[in-house]
């Protein structure tokens, strides 16, 4: 219908904007960018000669529309490469704790075993210096 009274296509929407790669969207921003800049020419051409009505509203109207809707695309894949950045910071820092815990229970437990073993051998010290001198005695 709309097509018939204005000649116009639609605008660009955001879920076929998503399936277009960063390219693809880089491209089509400028093509919609020099589409805009001659509408606009147009526009300021028609007010300067005296025309009642600029030719093509709905046009403009909708390259407008089109290039909102690339924002919102760019900005909700920004959004979500700095959540995925985040989660990654976070999922490797818990890593790194979890690793560092491991270390320090490693270390514990290798000072307990030093320390049982010290102890080890100074009660056998101990035993043997009372045999030594309990054996004089007997």
């Amino acid at each position: 219908m709309c097509r018939r009274c204005c000649g116009v296509g639609r605008a660009w929407s955001a879920s076929e904007l998503r399936q277009k790669c960063f390219s693809d969207l880089h491209k089509l921003w400028f093509v919609l960018l020099k589409e805009k800049n001659l509408l606009l020419t147009e526009r300021l051409h028609a007010r300067t000669t005296g025309q009642s009505q600029f030719r093509n509203p709905m046009r403009l109207r909708k390259v407008k529309l089109g290039m909102a809707r690339i924002k919102v695309v760019l900005g909700e894949r920004a959004r979500a490469y700095t959540e995925a950045k985040q989660n990654v910071r976070v999922l490797y820092e818990k890593a790194r704790q979890e690793e560092n815990k491991k270390e320090r229970l490693a270390h514990f437990e290798k000072k307990m075993q030093e320390l049982s073993q010290k102890k080890a051998d100074t009660q056998a010290e101990a035993i043997m210096k009372g045999e030594t001198e309990a054996a004089p005695s007997l």
